[in-house]
């Protein structure tokens, strides 16, 4: 892929392009001017600026500062014979800017020889010296028999772009020869305008329009209907949506360079060039007729929209332009950031687009247009800066009644195809940049962005009025490593860009709420090995972010940054925790306990954050200054220090966290007393927050949102009760309204991975479904509804659900009939409170009961024998020979005083009846005290016993039952989305992690929210390693040494890492690297994990090993020196090293060595001399020749201290080769 490292300087070439399109009420009509279809082109390329009104002192600023700028690049214009360059910092001619920067000054003198309120205007000598100046170029330095070199940016689009314009300019005063020169030199490096030149590579999103651009500018000079036809239809690929690599996306989202988020940088180029050639080729014969071409105007609404925000464009869609001052940027100076310059290019934009866009379409961009520049608080007066002719234009339209601005966009946008998320409310816009294996973290090339690594990793932008929040020097002097939402190690690294897991994504409920995670690592940009899971509730007014299964193992601090907040100059904004002013001094630091909530000024009004702390958290606050220059983030920028102050607030997660976690929200606007109030009574529920999922319900809103985090069968709980399950990775959102009764559901798979479906069930019962997306298929209904997404190459799509709710059953009392209070009898004995004597064929009645809608259960208190037990009792309407509506058999209670309730299903038992309880029998079918009527609509609770982690034994899962009517029928459970089984007991062997799904069903037939119990085994320990670096890491051991202990863990992760220096007598946790200056020789070590594996304990060296080059003996008999080796070796040879320090110890001797045969030969290792105490004995194996060497290892006992080294051979001749010998540990 070829990088375009050019962006700032085309959106100089279209920023200009813009000016000439908002001037075009003041400019003459083309077809005045024209004498063919091709010189009405180019007199609306061209422009024709008429005199202004310089009574008004805008306007007349305007012009007067604009002269100076032109005054300038006149002035120092080259115009000596035999000169070398034209401008003299233009000079550099290894660099191809020089002649591209050349054009554009050319350019810039074109302009104001056609401007009549320019002090060039209509000058002859500028005329000539443009002229002159273009054959120069044209002569030494821009012809086709240049070769490339530096940028090939230069050559094809740079270069032809700005002297196509000026060709525009002067088309008349130009000679035929030199317009076919020119433009000969053009169509050779951009001859194709669907591919660059240099590379043969198909161009694309930005770099497309520039290409198409200069050939239809190229074919209007050229008078070539096919040359503009040919860049015409290139702009065909610009149109369709893209589903993956560069392009718009039908959510809204734009890429460029293949994995950037790159709206409002690559984005605005494309729009702002693409805006221009629309309105010049409408109505023309080339007008653009794509059926696609309406795409365009369908951006501008999903694309560029939602991410500006009072005029500024959002800094997460502008890759490396963030690092950026803007201090070289045309039309004015702006060196601290460019969030509203590169907004007021796509605004203005826009409202050049509406000039070509449907009636419709234009009136709604005019109104988005007149909002921002009211709203923006940057530019003061909007136009300020801008040239003289866009003042007159946009006051024009600023006053033009016919044109109302729009109200605040209220929305929730998940950008699927490039990872960021956006949720606009009334006084506040959030931004969220993720990042996956899919989309870059970061953008750091072309010598920009050098500390962006940590901007994708789940930064969170809030704009509200403060519009100069991210401007200012914010980049140059923010702490890069301390982002706001972003979990850090403040690792800086710049390995990569790309993310490491597929899980980033979201979903959305009436575009109006949103959930959205990614599963975050460090690992590819910084080299940490910082990981974790990372979820965002954007849910009306107040966003909550949950974090879990943070983990890191590279020994640094970790913390989640709630927020780093940029504050005035003085910082002194003041921040209240639990109604407690803290310390406005800059350089203030604590650690805050039992934190509530928390409360910063804002640096105007309307621009408060409140902070809310679940169940409260220790918090750290500082309170710094900080000073920077943008030099530090970007190679090509000035290195002028600029300060700022910040108050940020972080949840800190210590060294090496294990299975860290965090909550808070984010509640923008709000007052102090307001966030009192808030976390006394707060309207958010965290569900859970596990590596399994992370779930929240805003009880105002009646709204849920769920991030399922692995393809298993997971269920969340509201209230207590199953709400919602999926089986695979999902994002789901929904909301609830107890109004209207309806269910709205929003899913997406996040993975972007899943080429099937995701099952989903919510616990709620629907009469029909209101609205379904295709790709929906709803299952089920009632008693809860279950539907299939089919996600299968969706690109992360939000599908959406709307359910129409089954209103709640009526809740009926239970009819409790006393047994001795009926109306009338046969064959009884009334007993008080009770009735006996009770045989086969008596009855009792009770008058006119009214069963209302309907009962389900009956229940009889009774009692009766064993030995009588069995008989029945039948539950008739209306008379003894009535309908049956239940029959209860009876079960021996003990004796007929040993009452109990028995029970048995009713059908039919609804409205107003006579009833009957007739005896079947024998004899002696019981006593009974009284007789119920229950309307039994409640579930069973199920419960698990499942080990809350990881574990590393088999598991037997006991599925317990209860039912409080009519009784537990059945219990039912799969593993892992296996076969449905019926039982109470589930044993669970394998490794990893299971998923068991199960519910019961009572005896009324009312089934249980299906539930499900994970369970994690991981019998598989650790694996650890040690890093050792000695101050002398060969030869003589030296101390001290630094070990670094380091371990793995592919199952449930490690818990912690210990060492022993005593030989495992005492073991210690390791938390940073240990310095050892003692007399130790080893050190244990060991790993556990979170399911208690427990590492065999391993010894580790620390004294280096010593290697001795045979030939650099210091004595020998016999032996041969080759140089490298030792040869010639026979029976009683030796070699000796003098004075070898051997320390506390070697155990192993290693030898490399070449033999044909080694029968009987061995090597003996001696000390002091060659007769000496023996401490080992190697038996040499043969290697096959003298010249195949292996390393052949003993034992070694006693090799320890200072001694001179003898090594001895035996066994006859030719006992081999030998290339050196080794003392080491095991």
């Amino acid at each position: 892929m070829m990088f375009n490292c050019q962006m700032k300087r085309s959106i100089s070439i279209f920023l200009v392009a813009i000016m000439v399109s908002l001037t075009a009420l003041s400019i003459l009509s083309p077809s005045a001017l024209a004498a063919d279809e091709f010189d009405t082109l180019r007199a609306k390329w061209r422009g024709n600026p008429v005199l202004l009104d310089q009574n008004d002192p805008d306007i007349a600023a305007a012009l007067s500062s604009s002269n100076a700028g032109i005054d300038n690049v006149w002035s120092t214009l080259n115009t000596v014979t035999g000169r070398t360059y034209l401008w003299s910092d233009l000079s550099d001619w290894t660099k191809s800017a020089s002649f591209s920067g050349s054009y554009s000054r050319i350019n810039t003198l074109t302009s104001a020889y056609i401007n009549p309120n320019t002090n060039l205007y209509g000058n002859a000598t500028v005329l000539a010296e443009i002229k002159s100046a273009l054959a120069w170029l044209y002569q030494n330095k821009y012809n086709p028999a240049v070769p490339y070199y530096d940028n090939w940016w230069d050559f094809e689009i740079g270069a032809p772009s700005n002297l196509t314009a000026i060709l525009m300019m002067i088309y008349d005063q130009l000679t035929p020869a030199e317009l076919s020169n020119y433009l000969g030199v053009v169509d050779f490096f951009a001859p194709d305008p669907t591919k660059t030149k240099k590379s043969g590579v198909e161009s694309t999103g930005a770099n497309r329009v520039d290409n198409a651009s200069i050939a239809i500018a190229s074919g209007i000079l050229g008078k070539s209907s096919a040359r503009i036809a040919a860049g015409r239809d290139a702009l065909s690929q610009i149109f369709p949506y893209v589903t993956s690599g560069d392009g718009f996306y039908e959510d809204g989202s734009f890429i460029f360079h293949a994995k950037l988020a790159y709206t409002a940088g690559y984005g605005s180029v494309l729009i702002s060039g693409l805006s221009r050639l629309l309105v010049i080729l409408k109505g023309s014969t080339w007008e653009v007729t794509d059926p696609n071409v309406d795409h365009v105007y369908k951006w501008i609404e999903d694309s560029f929209r939602p991410i500006i925000y009072k005029g500024a464009a959002m800094d997460m869609v502008r890759g490396r332009g963030i690092s950026r001052s803007g201090s070289n940027y045309p039309l004015g100076i702006y060196n601290t950031g460019l969030d509203h310059y590169q907004g007021r290019i796509i605004v203005l934009t826009i409202l050049a687009l509406a000039d070509s866009a449907p009636p419709d379409k234009a009136a709604l961009f005019k109104s988005w247009v007149k909002a921002w520049m009211l709203e923006d608080s940057y530019f003061t007066p909007y136009y300020k800066d801008l040239a003289a002719g866009s003042i007159a234009s946009i006051k024009a339209f600023l006053n033009d009644p016919s044109v109302v601005p729009a109200s605040e966009l209220v929305r929730s946008y998940v950008f699927a195809g490039m990872d960021r998320v956006v949720h606009l409310r009334p006084g506040f816009g959030f931004g969220l940049s993720l990042s996956s294996s899919r989309i870059d973290v970061v953008e750091n090339c072309c010598s920009e962005n050098h500390k962006g690594q940590w901007t994708g990793q789940g930064m969170t932008y809030l704009y509200n009025n403060d519009g100069k929040q991210y401007d200012n020097n914010f980049w140059p002097t923010v702490d890069s490593t301390r982002l706001p939402g972003t979990t850090t190690d403040r690792t800086m690294e710049n390995l990569s860009q790309n993310g490491v897991y597929n899980w980033a994504g979201g979903s959305t409920v009436n575009n109006l709420y949103s959930t959205s995670g990614m599963q975050f690592s460090a690992l590819k940009v910084t080299g940490s090995p910082l990981e974790g899971k990372k979820s965002w509730f954007l849910f009306g007014d107040k966003m909550v972010a949950l974090g879990a299964g943070i983990r890191n193992t590279n020994d640094q601090y970790v913390e989640t940054i709630v927020e780093n907040r940029m504050l005035n100059s003085s910082g002194d904004n003041t921040l209240t925790v639990n109604n407690t002013v803290k310390s406005n001094t800059v350089g203030w630091s604590e650690s805050m306990n039992n934190v509530s909530w928390a409360h910063l000024a804002g640096n105007t009004t309307g621009s408060d954050i409140g902070y809310y702390f679940p169940g409260t958290a220790t918090v750290h606050g500082l309170r710094e200054s900080r000073t920077g220059a943008w030099k530090d983030i970007n190679s090509n920028e000035s290195t002028t220090p600029f300060t700022n102050n910040f108050l940020s607030l972080a949840l800190g997660h210590g060294t090496n966290p294990t299975d860290a976690s965090y909550a808070y929200a984010v509640l923008p606007n709000k007052t102090a007393a307001d966030m009192a109030n808030y976390a006394s009574n707060p309207d958010i529920t965290i569900l859970e927050n596990s590596a399994d999922a992370q779930a929240v319900k805003d009880t105002s809103l009646n709204a849920v949102g769920v991030n399922f985090w692995n393809d298993m069968e997971k269920t969340i709980h509201v209230d207590g009760s199953g709400f919602i399950k999926s089986n695979k990775k999902a994002s789901v959102t929904t909301l609830e309204s107890t109004s209207a009764n309806t269910l709205d559901v929003g899913v997406s798979d996040p993975t972007q991975a899943n080429t099937g479906s995701i099952d989903i069930e919510i616990n709620r019962s629907a009469s029909g479904v209101l609205a379904v997306d295709p790709g929906i298929t709803v299952t089920q209904l009632s008693p809860t509804i279950k539907m299939t997404v089919n996600v299968n190459a969706a690109i992360g799509k939000n599908f959406n659900a709307k359910f129409q709710l089954n209103a709640a059953p009526p809740t009926l009392p239970t009819i409790t009939l006393q047994a001795a209070s009926y109306d009338s009898m046969s064959g009884i004995t009334h007993g008080g409170t009770v009735i006996g004597g009770v045989d086969n064929g008596d009855w009792v009645k009770f008058s006119q009961v009214d069963l209302s809608s309907g009962y389900n259960l009956f229940t009889a208190n009774l009692g009766v024998p064993a030995q009588n037990a069995g008989q029945f009792v039948d539950v008739r309407l209306d008379s003894t020979t009535g309908p049956v509506v239940g029959t209860l058999t009876t079960q021996g209670t003990g004796s007929f005083a040993a009452m109990q309730d028995q029970s048995t299903l009713l059908t039919g038992a609804s409205g107003v009846h006579d009833i009957y309880f007739k005896f079947r029998g024998s004899y002696g079918v019981g006593n009974f005290t009284y007789f119920k009527f229950i309307n039994d609509v409640t579930p069973p609770v199920t419960v698990n016993n499942a080990p809350s982690g990881w574990v590393s034994h088999d598991v037997t899962l006991a599925l317990t039952a209860s039912d409080s009517g009519s009784g537990v029928a059945n219990t039912y459970y799969s593993v892992d989305g296996g076969p449905q089984q019926t039982g109470t007991t589930v044993s669970i062997k394998t490794p990893g992690q299971h998923s068991v799904a199960y519910y019961s069903v009572d005896k009324a037939g009312n089934s249980e929210f299906t539930q499900t119990a994970i369970v994690k085994i991981d019998r598989t320990a650790p694996v650890s390693s040690a890093t050792v670096i000695s101050a002398q890491p060969t030869g003589t051991y030296v101390k001290p040494v630094t070990v670094t202990l380091n371990a793995t863990d592919s199952e449930s992760g490690l818990l912690n890492r210990m060492y022993s220096l005593d030989g495992g007598t005492t073991w210690q946790i390791y938390t940073s690297p240990l310095t050892l200056e003692g007399s130790n020789t080893f050190i244990q070590i060991r790993s556990t994990d979170h399911a208690g594996n427990v590492e065999t304990a391993k010894s580790i060296n620390l004294q280096p090993s010593i290697i001795l080059q045979a030939e650099s003996y210091d004595t020998m008999f016999g032996v041969s020196n080759g140089g490298t080796v030792i040869g010639n070796v026979d029976n009683g040879d030796w070699v000796a090293y003098s004075q070898v320090d051997l320390r506390e110890g070697y155990n192993l001797f290693t030898a490399r060595l070449g033999v044909p045969s080694g029968t009987g030969k061995t090597v003996e290792i001696r000390l002091d001399s060659k007769t000496g105490p023996l401490v080992g004995t190697l038996a040499v194996q043969s290697t096959g020749s003298f010249v195949s060497f292996t390393e052949q290892t003993t034992s070694l006992t006693g090799a320890s201290g200072v001694h001179d080294v003898y090594v001895v051979f035996k066994g006859g001749s030719g006992v081999g080769n030998f290339d050196w010998f080794k003392f080491s540990m095991q």
